[in-house]
């Protein structure tokens, strides 16, 4: 058996600790006394390791986030393989994007995730800007090439707002846990999340198609 050396354990501590944290506080609501006290290590590991504070954070979005955006990408290909010289369904699309977060969001071990994915979307920090570009700007412009592939009708900015008004349900989704409490009140019980998914969907294309069947936003004066 191959046994970790004791800087790749200390690695990993820092990193499970310091999602842990984040998530729980925020970038700012956190020291690097703390984390590494938490951790067992000390200041020195962080910089031999990640370089710097916003370096670690960094690390820990990417290393939850990474692997989603892998299984996004690639049920986006098998959207526009199966689809071929046909026009991808934009339900299918919106599926790829959203199924990977909606679905088990809640289960164990994800909770952290779910909360630093939301402070990630509703910060106004200068820190996340980047963070979004690298983490998700690219996966994101692949979703919108397809989504126009399957809405030729719509203008780029329309594309452009849809996918933005559509990520903003789905945070929104990912956000409010009491959410779930209100559609009980509604409903009778909480939706799974396979129901909640399909209903963010149907909301997805609804708000695609009003853009379709909407008026013409008034031209720009040049």
């Amino acid at each position: 058996m191959k046994v970790a050396s004791p800087d790749l354990s200390a690695r990993d501590a820092l990193l499970d600790t310091a999602e842990q944290m984040f998530s729980a506080c925020g970038f700012d609501g956190v020291s690097l006394r703390d984390l590494t006290k938490e951790a067992g290590t000390n200041l020195a590991s962080v910089n031999y390791h990640f370089g710097s504070k916003e370096k670690l954070f960094h690390a820990v979005i990417h290393r939850r986030i990474g692997p989603m955006n892998e299984q996004r990408v690639a049920s986006l290909k098998k959207v526009l393989d199966d689809a071929g010289k046909n026009r991808p369904t934009l339900a299918a699309v919106l599926e790829a994007f959203a199924r990977p977060v909606v679905v088990g969001m809640g289960s164990a071990g994800r909770e952290s995730l779910r909360q630093i994915a939301v402070r990630l979307f509703t910060a106004a920090d200068p820190l996340v800007k980047p963070i979004i570009e690298r983490e998700f700007a690219p996966v994101g412009r692949q979703f919108m090439a397809a989504i126009a592939q399957a809405c030729p009708e719509l203008s780029r900015e329309q594309v452009n707002m849809g996918f933005i008004f559509y990520l903003g349900a789905m945070i929104n989704v990912m956000a409010n846990e009491k959410n779930k409490l209100l559609m009980m009140q509604w409903a009778g019980s909480p939706p799974s999340d396979e129901e909640t998914l399909q209903m963010l969907i149907r909301f997805g294309i609804a708000g695609f198609s009003g853009f379709a069947t909407g008026r013409a936003p008034p031209s720009r004066k040049r």
